[in-house]
């Protein structure tokens, strides 16, 4: 099992059997130790957070520092981590937090054939990544995604995953 699979599971069992109705904020951040050097969008009921994450760090890019007290489970929509060559997705369904690790290059998914998109940004999101430097003064932000086919029976896609802003 590689590193990467093993932070998956660890994140996942603590967000998943997190008994005091809480995300334990330490496993998020163990996601941006894994990734490095990339991006991070947590969406809640409530509002929406972006953060650039780097050198292993995650940096919000409205600093909001209540974020750890408010990542509540009730609260939690859907979480992801990634960068050019990986993506780790949560999502809460009715009972419970689900996860995956999409990495390029793994067993699994080096010959899954994909389609490259870029999706235009809601201005939510767009917002605050123009606080970032590199994105300052740009306009028409959007997400470049891979969008996993299925090749077997009437072809589909199976996985997408978010890959950098342009």
């Amino acid at each position: 099992m590689t590193k990467e699979k093993k932070e998956l599971e660890l994140v996942s069992i603590k967000l998943i059997k997190s008994k005091r109705k809480r995300v334990d904020f330490e496993c998020v951040e163990k996601l941006a130790e894994s990734i490095g050097n990339g991006f991070i969008i947590l969406w809640q009921h409530h509002e929406i957070f972006v953060g650039e994450i780097k050198n292993k760090e995650i940096e919000w890019c409205d600093n909001k520092s209540m974020i750890k007290d408010d990542l509540f489970i009730n609260h939690f929509v859907q979480l992801r981590a990634f960068d050019e060559t990986k993506e780790f997705y949560f999502w809460k369904t009715a009972h419970e937090i689900k996860g995956r690790l999409r990495e390029d290059g793994m067993d699994d998914s080096k010959d899954v054939p994909f389609i490259k998109s870029d999706l235009v940004l809601r201005e939510v999101i767009a917002n605050q990544l123009l606080k970032l430097d590199k994105y300052k003064g740009k306009s028409n932000l959007k997400v470049i995604t891979r969008n996993y086919i299925n090749e077997e029976g009437q072809a589909g896609y199976v996985d997408s995953r978010f890959v950098d802003f342009v």
